[in-house]
């Protein structure tokens, strides 16, 4: 199954919808938790929200790929996003297509789909009368070498408790983005904190060719004794790394009185209407390679 980025991922309505912070989210195993608190975010005309992408996880070979959509509605409305069900959903790597089938809630599910390193996918939805089309490669994901955890005393920013660390290589001349998920018992937790867009996604613009140890794929992740913790690394486009860190600044942001705090601004999707290019829609599809490994904390 696919985790979302989901933040019922009700990302932002007019941001980007608070609907992607599962996909981020967006994606794989089989719950999602998502903890948030009120955005101020304003009303906007309605729009098509697309979340997911193909996922290449050598550890899931089978996964049923995953496609959610939606409509925005206004931040404040006390209504529930309504879930786009009458959408043709396909994506094609050029060569053969896939076709998806609503299953409930506006989501759309394809089995077969067996993605390669380097293959790009393009996806096309018919809705209303409009065409929406955009288009991601997927691209190798250097593997965890080692996963681990340790019991850490209290900080000026963290909590005491049990945190998982990881060790990787980066691969040198390579220009590689990462994207962090952890779940915690299956179930992926996505705590809106100003530190997502430095721990969560990663470029190696600075560790370009080197080892990094201890790092801290979600420092927001309360785990205790007994709980299964697996770490997925994704390797993602620089695109959707742009995305993943400007929602995460901004859903960050939200509700801090910081000097300097921008406020809500549209994030570009890579998905464009091309019948109606200013009725664009919201949110991102994109393709990512994933390696994970799990761990039990006893």
């Amino acid at each position: 199954m696919f985790f979302f980025i989901q933040i019922d991922l009700k990302l932002l309505q007019w941001v980007s919808t608070a609907v992607l912070f599962t996909t981020l989210f967006f994606t794989t195993l089989g719950c999602e938790k998502v903890v948030t608190d009120d955005l101020n975010i304003g009303q906007s005309e309605s729009r098509l929200v697309i979340e997911g992408g193909i996922e290449r996880n050598p550890s899931r070979p089978q996964q049923v790929q995953r496609i959610r959509l939606s409509q925005t509605i206004p931040y404040l409305s006390k209504e529930r996003a309504q879930a786009v069900t009458t959408a043709l959903v396909s994506v094609s790597d050029g060569t053969q297509s896939w076709k998806f089938q609503h299953t409930s809630n506006g989501w759309y599910e394809v089995e077969g789909i067996i993605p390669t390193v380097n293959q790009t996918f393009k996806l096309t939805i018919l809705w209303k009368g409009d065409t929406y089309q955009g288009q991601s490669q997927v691209l190798a994901v250097p593997q965890i070498d080692s996963l681990y955890y340790a019991y850490e005393a209290e900080t000026s920013i963290t909590d005491e408790g049990y945190f998982v660390r990881l060790d990787i290589q980066d691969p040198p001349g390579i220009a590689n983005y990462y994207f962090f998920r952890v779940l915690v018992n299956d179930t992926v937790f996505v705590v809106p904190d100003r530190g997502n867009n430095r721990t969560l996604v990663l470029s190696d613009a600075f560790f370009d060719g080197k080892r990094s140890t201890r790092v801290n794929p979600n420092e927001e992740v309360r785990i205790k004794l007994g709980d299964k913790v697996t770490v997925q690394q994704l390797g993602i486009p620089r695109g959707y790394f742009d995305y993943l860190y400007q929602l995460f600044t901004q859903t960050g942001n939200q509700g801090l009185s910081v000097v300097g705090n921008p406020p809500p601004a549209p994030i570009r999707s890579n998905v464009f209407n091309t019948t109606r290019p200013t009725q664009y829609p919201v949110g991102y599809f994109y393709a990512a390679d994933v390696n994970e490994k799990s761990i039990i904390i006893k």
